[in-house]
């Protein structure tokens, strides 16, 4: 047996999508490189941040959103690789994702929210907040969520 004929050999076959080595491989491959990249792109940010060229807020916010386009890029890549057409794969799907949308509608909400915190910049890291008369000093915004720490050194995550 050839290396060429292990990276052809088929472990999955269904239908017409064949899963073989090398599609394995490069998948590992893909998801060690999207990491990387990831991993640059926060010690570029912290550089910024450190060299006082960036609001340590708007940079965390600039860093989520590459994320999550880094993210849904590789994941797309990762579909096309594996043979799957993601267009298709979307068209078909059409009208489920509406019955989703109309499912999730809160969290979409909870979503643009985020964003409208993260880019606004109105609450950044470091600030200290009162919620439902819980105190506590933010450490993390996300998307959907953000993660506060009260003095008795207790997390909470809260809804945007």
């Amino acid at each position: 047996m050839t290396l060429q004929d292990f990276f052809h050999f088929k472990l999955l076959h269904i239908g017409g999508l064949q899963i073989m080595v090398y599609h394995i491989l490069a998948l590992v491959a893909l998801l060690v490189g999207t990491r990387f990249i990831l991993f640059l792109m926060k010690r570029i940010i912290k550089r910024q941040i450190e060299l006082s060229a960036m609001d340590s807020g708007r940079a965390l916010a600039f860093y989520q959103l590459a994320k999550y386009i880094v993210i849904i890029a590789a994941i797309i890549y990762g579909f096309e690789l594996v043979g799957v057409h993601v267009t298709l794969l979307l068209a078909g799907s059409a009208a489920l994702l509406v019955g989703l949308g109309l499912g999730i509608q809160q969290q979409f909400n909870d979503l643009v929210s985020g964003f409208l915190l993260l880019f606004e910049g109105t609450v950044s890291v470091g600030d200290i907040i009162e919620i439902d008369g819980l105190v506590g000093k933010i450490t993390e915004i996300n998307m959907r969520t953000s993660e506060v720490i009260t003095r008795s050194r207790r997390y909470y995550y809260h809804s945007s």
